[in-house]
This record gives C-alpha cells, sequence and structure tokens, in this order.
C-alpha cells in the first residue's frame, strides 16, 4: 500500500475514504474490481461492480494502535486519571455523544458517522484473553478463540458460500501476502500486490471447456501449469512465487521455477491433499 498510504495515521485520516458509501469507487479499489473483473475471465468472477455492486472489502491495519486516543472515552473519569499529559480533553474531539469523542484528525471518519456510513464497534475481545499479541492476532484472523484454528473467517465464509464453485476467482487479497483470516479448504484467494499487473491464466490439463462453458476464457491453456510458466518469464529480481494445491504439481511447478532462474526462497508452497 505504499504507493498510495504512506502510513497508518495518513490511512486513518484520510484512506477510509475508500470504504465511504461515495458517489464513485475509489480509483485504486475500482482498479481491483476491475482487475477481478476483466472481459477475458468472464464469467470466472465476478462482473464489474461499480457503484452499486456488492463487494465486501475488508481493510486489516495489522499492529499497533492507540484506541483510547481513536475513540475517546471523554466522560470516563478514569481515562482523564490515566493520562494526564496525553489525554483528550472533551474540547479536543470530534463529538459522537455525550461519553464518546474522535480524534480531532479523523475528520472524515466523523463525517460519515454523522450520514450514517459509519459504525463504530467498542469492547471487541474474547474470553478470558492472554495477553499475547500472538495469540490474539490468531483469535482475530480465525475467529476462533476456544482452540487453535488452522484457517480463518474469510476462508470458512468462502468455503461455505462457494462450495459448488471452488475453482474460480471469488476473492482477492490486495498486498505483498494474503492474510490468515483468508485461509480455507477450496476456495484460494491469490495475493496481488499489483492490480494493474494481475492476470488469470486457466490451465485445463485433460480438456479445455466447451465454448458455452462457464468456465470458457480467451486465455485458456490446454496442459499442465508447469508447462507455461516459462512463456511468462519470471524475474528473479522482482518475482515471488506462490504454489498451492496438488502435491506432484506444486513439485513440478517448483522445479520449473527453479530452471527458470527464480531462486528458491522466492518459491513458497503449499501442498493439499484432496479428501474427495
Amino acid at each position: 500500500m505504499r504507493n498510495h498510504l504512506s502510513t497508518r495515521r495518513v490511512f486513518l485520516q484520510r484512506g477510509l475514504t475508500l470504504l465511504a458509501a461515495a458517489p464513485t469507487v475509489p480509483a485504486f479499489l475500482d482498479q481491483t474490481v476491475m482487475a477481478l473483473a476483466n472481459p477475458l475471465d468472464t464469467p470466472l468472477v465476478q462482473q464489474p461492480s461499480g457503484r452499486d455492486g456488492k463487494v465486501l472489502v475488508v481493510v486489516q491495519l495489522a499492529g499497533g494502535n492507540d484506541g483510547l486516543n481513536t475513540v475517546v472515552p471523554i466522560a470516563d473519569s478514569a481515562y482523564r486519571a490515566a493520562r494526564p499529559r496525553i489525554g483528550l480533553t472533551p474540547e479536543q474531539t470530534l463529538s459522537v455523544d455525550s461519553s464518546t469523542g474522535l480524534h480531532p484528525n479523523l475528520s472524515h471518519l466523523h463525517g460519515y458517522l454523522g450520514e450514517g456510513k459509519l459504525a463504530i464497534v467498542q469492547g471487541v475481545g474474547y474470553p478470558r484473553p492472554d495477553l499475547s499479541h500472538f495469540r490474539s492476532t490468531d483469535v482475530w484472523e480465525s475467529g476462533v478463540a476456544e482452540r487453535v484454528e488452522l484457517t480463518g473467517w474469510l476462508g470458512r465464509a468462502l468455503d461455505s458460500i462457494y462450495s459448488a464453485d471452488a475453482a474460480a476467482l471469488h476473492s482477492i487479497s490486495w498486498g505483498n501476502d494474503s492474510p490468515n483470516a483468508f485461509r480455507g479448504q477450496t476456495v484460494i484467494t491469490p495475493a496481488v500486490f499489483d492490480p494493474d499487473h494481475f492476470r488469470f491464466v486457466p490451465c485445463f490439463s485433460r480438456e479445455l471447456p466447451a465454448a458455452d462453458s462457464p468456465h470458457a476464457h480467451a486465455d485458456v491453456r490446454h496442459g499442465y501449469v508447469q508447462q507455461f510458466l516459462e512463456a511468462f518469464a519470471p524475474d528473479a529480481a522482482s518475482d515471488i512465487a506462490y504454489l498451492c494445491g496438488n502435491p506432484n504439481m506444486v513439485d513440478a511447478c517448483f522445479e520449473a521455477l527453479k530452471a527458470a532462474g527464480l531462486p528458491v526462497p522466492q518459491i513458497r508452497r503449499e501442498k493439499y491433499v484432496s479428501s474427495k
């Protein structure tokens, strides 16, 4: 996100306009949606959504944030006592109600709140927290507090919603990698750093889909993925390959990428054994 929003502070001050129900979709989100909905990919991915489409956008600001000086409990005496120097007075905040205010730099959020386009959920946590940052992150991304869960809440939702069409592209993670929240059993979410350079190329190892099939595609290939890797000219200086799926195909792609000159540390593998 560094090309667009250099810091968390800038994002909170300006960037959350991205999530507003504005008359137009912000440029970078529009590009992301259109990358999903490139005409070549229809109907394997969703159609262009524009302002009227229904696209769930989840923005995860991983790391620390001073929540008490973001959504400020201005009427709480304990807050004032604990923060005699850095605490904000009611006059310094943007009023939400008689007991709560927003940090003065969050004017965009305050405006959306007044228009009914933003909701604030306070007191989010889980029972008997152990105060571990790492465990809390696991709980946040998995949505499960009572045990260690390897799948994420978004991944399970995608698996459930698209159980009959798991092979199609239903989701995308914009950034260097995908948060663990996207981990599922069947639906794969690719990570795309730059939507302008995202391309979907399906490969069918057995037979090509019929022209009227929902899986028909203008850039479809007949064969295995590893047969076409060389054509995409992996760049050892900048490319990272993420391989997931059948163990034998993952291994074959791994060897093909090494032969093409991609360093081993830049090839990431996850193997899945089908239960079907």
